[in-house]
């Protein structure tokens, strides 16, 4: 799964440059604030959705690698289970929605975003040992029921997907004006 991550990287930040090519073109065409963020909320979803349909080509070439790398008569890894797999596409999709708004100038979000699924998942892991405290008893029974009926790999994909649509939704706000795609158009 790290390797699929690795690859991850190029489509993340062709996705993002593409998307901040389409929208300057976008800029320069409207004739309104208005025009040009309706316009470029397809664009951002059409960014996102080709980002996400990428990983599991990703995955599976990953897995193909590691498969070609290992030694003949070494037992290779399981594969990983489907709701580990889940968790690093969610992974991925946590990571691209942090490019996106910190490719334009937002990092503070980016920062913001990544820190709330780190808190996330550190809040998860406290409330099973919070449990075993008097009184606390039903503190860790979501997380426990999660990781019950979806396996361990649950907690990081919920914590990831919870953050990553939190990110998606600032993106949606943020990069549809003009000044984000204003502030990058100087900077490169």
């Amino acid at each position: 799964m790290p390797l699929g991550l690795a690859l991850a990287v190029v489509p993340a930040v062709w996705a993002t440059r593409v998307f901040a090519r389409a929208a300057r073109r976008r800029l320069e065409g409207s004739r309104s604030l208005e025009e040009f963020a309706a316009g470029t909320r397809p664009l951002l979803a059409l960014a996102v959705t080709g980002f996400a349909a990428t990983l599991p080509a990703l995955h599976w070439a990953a897995r193909a690698v590691t498969d070609a790398l290992a030694p003949s008569g070494t037992p290779l890894a399981e594969e990983p289970s489907r709701p580990a797999s889940w968790a690093a596409a969610a992974l991925a999709l946590l990571l691209f929605a942090a490019l996106l708004p910190g490719a334009h100038g937002f990092g503070r979000a980016a920062r913001t975003g990544l820190a709330t699924a780190c808190a996330l998942e550190a809040a998860a892991l406290l409330t099973v040992p919070a449990a075993r405290l008097p009184g606390l008893g039903a503190v860790a029974r979501p997380v426990e029921v999660l990781a019950a009926h979806h396996g361990v790999a649950a907690v990081p994909l919920a914590a990831c997907a919870c953050a990553a649509l939190g990110l998606l939704a600032y993106a949606a706000v943020a990069l549809t004006g003009a000044t984000a795609h204003h502030r990058e158009e100087e900077s490169v």
